[in-house]
Order: C-alpha cells, then sequence, then structure tokens
C-alpha cells in the first residue's frame, strides 16, 4: 500500500497553502488516514467524513450522552449496512474478506464481524490521526535531525502515545501483581503510556532520542496480542512524517499555545498550526 499512501500524502500536501498557517490536522493528519483505512476496508469515499464527526464525538469528554449514543448507533447501522453490501457485491477489500471468512468457513460470527470493522476503521484511523500532530509537534519542538526513519517513528510511537491505556479488563478471580491484590471483576486500565516512560527498561525516557535502539515499547501491544495493524501504521507514519520534513514544516504559534483533545484515554491535539516552506 506505500505507493497509494504516499501519492495520497503528496496530494493532500499540494492543496495546502505554502508560506502562511493552516491547520495539519484538519488538512493531513484527518483525511490521510481515512483515505488509506477506507481504501482498506472498502468504505465509499463520499461516507467517510462522517466518520470523523463519530469518532470526534466519541473522543470528546464534553458530548452530551444523547450525542455519543447517537454517534455509536450510527457507526454500527453504517457498518451492518455496508457489509451487507459487500456481501451482496464483493470487491478486492479487507471487509470483504473478512465477509468471506463469516459467510465460508463459518469463522467469525456475525457480531464479530461488525466488531472486527469497527476495530480496523477505528485503530487505524483516529491512531493515526493523533500519532502524526503528536509526532510532528515533538520534532518541531526538539528540532532534532533524523538518521534512521524506522528508528524514529519507534521512538515518536514511544514518546507521546496517543493511546495512554490498553482496552478494559476485568479479572474473572482475585489477582495478586506485585504484592497488591486486585479483585475478581474490578475494572483494570493498563498504562501503556506509562509502561513507555519505564525508567528500569528505557535510558532516560523523558528525552525524546530518534536514534533510540533496541525500543521494547508496548504501543501495539506484545506478543500474540499485537495490533494486526501495526505494520500498516509504521508505514503510513513513516510517509507522512517523510512528506512533512521534506516540504519544509514549522509550528505557527508557540508551542505552549497547542491544546490538547479532552480526552483523558486518548492524547491527541485539538488543531496543529503549521507553515510549510
Amino acid at each position: 500500500m506505500a505507493p497509494a499512501i504516499t501519492a495520497a500524502a503528496a496530494e493532500l500536501l499540494d492543496a495546502c497553502p505554502v508560506g502562511e498557517p493552516f491547520d495539519l490536522i484538519a488538512a493531513f493528519a484527518a483525511p490521510l488516514p481515512l483515505r488509506v483505512i477506507g481504501d482498506l476496508l472498502g468504505v465509499p469515499a463520499a461516507d467517510r467524513a462522517r466518520f470523523r464527526a463519530w469518532t470526534s464525538t466519541l473522543l470528546a469528554s464534553d458530548q452530551p450522552a444523547t450525542a455519543v449514543r447517537d454517534a455509536v448507533v450510527g457507526m454500527h447501522r453504517y457498518l451492518v449496512d455496508l457489509i451487507a453490501a459487500k456481501r451482496a457485491d464483493p470487491a478486492d477489500d479487507l471487509l470483504s474478506a473478512l465477509v468471506s471468512a463469516r459467510d465460508d468457513e463459518d469463522r467469525l460470527t456475525e457480531d464479530e464481524l461488525v466488531s472486527m470493522a469497527f476495530l480496523t476503521l477505528w485503530a487505524g484511523y483516529e491512531n493515526l490521526v493523533n500519532f502524526i500532530g503528536n509526532g510532528m509537534r515533538a520534532l518541531l519542538v526538539h528540532d532534532r535531525p533524523i538518521t534512521s526513519m524506522p528508528l524514529a517513528i519507534e521512538e515518536l510511537t514511544r514518546y507521546d502515545q496517543p493511546l495512554q491505556f490498553a482496552i478494559r479488563r476485568f479479572p474473572t478471580t482475585d489477582v495478586e501483581i506485585g504484592g497488591h491484590v486486585v479483585p475478581a471483576g474490578a475494572t483494570v486500565l493498563l498504562g501503556i503510556a506509562s509502561a513507555n516512560h519505564d525508567e528500569t527498561v528505557f535510558d532516560a525516557p523523558e528525552e525524546l532520542r530518534l536514534d533510540r535502539d533496541p525500543n521494547p515499547h508496548l504501543s501495539y501491544g506484545h506478543g500474540p496480542h499485537r495490533s494486526f495493524g501495526s505494520r500498516l501504521s509504521q508505514v503510513e507514519a513513516a510517509i507522512a512524517v517523510g512528506a512533512l520534513l521534506e516540504r519544509g514544516c514549522a509550528l505557527a504559534v508557540p508551542a505552549g499555545e497547542l491544546r490538547w483533545l479532552p480526552s483523558f484515554r486518548n492524547r491527541g491535539l485539538v488543531a496543529l498550526p503549521v507553515v510549510l516552506s
């Protein structure tokens, strides 16, 4: 998918002004992942803007309950209808392949199929939006040269992790961890951001070291639970950052004026004003 991602990044940046401020999130960081994951899943281009509105509602902490409910219902209903359309008229995309696995091999229930589509769309989109914003902010604030793009992407992922916590877990029995008992039925949130700054694992974890190697961060999970989209995420992130650096990118406002999304779980910028040279 790299050639298509590269072309999409260039097209989006060609549409951005040169020498005057614009919001990198709205003009580039949001539409690029949406286009990539939309192409992968087979979401029609005309429908993709609706997903940006739905996810923004779900991630904001100041939305009324009715708006959150409507966003969840809207996304669910759309995916159910899209799966039905792919079943009737399969295409060369991931969602059609998942439908085939459900129908021909009976490897997924219908609920699992909808859930997988939702997870792929959500994780492949929102995390990349925030990574591009967080990563570029870190690069522009610290002004460090990149000697190895793969190492730099891993360090940017560790340093300012878009997803602060893993999914909620619920122990079925009392579990003792580190001398503390986690009672059965309790809600457990694993702090990925904390783990990625563990001083017993990383030397000077609060420093941005773009050549850090090894870099055993947990941003994509671990072992058999590693995100199946991690490779796509790495490729997309490297292309996005590389394209922006080639165009000459600088902050258009003082770093202290940047605002973060009102979310305890997802770390991302509301906007990132920049200037291309």
